[in-house]
């Protein structure tokens, strides 16, 4: 707990990763909110922070107590396999004016993703917006050329291709697979996010950072 307690403090950012001022009026609903790191940014009667990890939340409500967190025991092969809720069953947390999911779609395949931005729509009040980060495909080219760069002959990582379709996915070390259930286990899903922006009827809105793997693209719902 110790550890997620230190994450959470290196880990702050503000609204303005999301192109947002620093401020904003109305409810919000954090959707993977661990550690509570992005709570500092708004009021605690206008946040609700949500996870799936039991012991993240625990660390959050002891950090920020005077800010709401609950856990949403919803089922995740790999951070809650427990669980008893479907994670698109977002009927019961309310609705919202600001939702914002910081990398959760990098835990999810293309089909769990879109099938969850969905729903999370549906939290919306009229007029209000969700905002979300997803790694891209094309982000992930990079870091291979550098790990070959570094490391020469002694490891041969795998590169992954651009070009890849919406039912395929990227697990730990450029493997491609087609299984979504081999990509559920991973650590860490890629998309072509433009793609992904059309099919989920979402804009670019942004990037945050300069180099991967930190770059991370930020989407917008319309």
């Amino acid at each position: 707990m110790q550890a997620d307690r230190n994450w959470c403090v290196h880990s702050r950012y503000t609204l303005k990763q999301f192109g947002l001022p620093d401020t904003v009026r109305g409810s919000v609903l954090d959707i993977g909110c661990s550690a509570g790191g992005m709570s500092p940014c708004f009021t605690p009667d206008q946040y609700l922070g949500i996870d799936c990890m039991l012991h993240t939340v625990r660390t959050a409500q002891q950090t920020y107590p005077h800010h709401n967190f609950a856990h949403f025991d919803c089922v995740h092969p790999t951070y809650n396999p427990g669980g008893v809720l479907d994670h698109s069953d977002l009927s019961s947390v309310g609705r919202f004016d600001w939702i914002f999911l910081r990398s959760v779609y990098t835990h999810m395949t293309w089909e769990s993703a879109q099938a969850h931005l969905e729903s999370v729509k549906k939290c919306l009040t009229p007029g209000g917006r969700v905002y979300y980060t997803l790694w891209s495909l094309a982000d992930v080219i990079p870091v291979w050329q550098k790990m070959r760069e570094a490391f020469g002959d002694s490891i041969t990582p795998l590169r992954p291709e651009v070009a890849l379709g919406p039912d395929q996915y990227l697990i730990d070390g450029g493997v491609s697979v087609s299984d979504p259930e081999s990509a559920e286990l991973s650590v860490c899903s890629f998309f072509d996010v433009e793609q992904f922006a059309v099919c989920s009827g979402s804009e670019i809105s942004h990037r945050q950072g300069e180099v991967a793997p930190r770059s991370q693209w930020v989407l917008m719902s319309k």
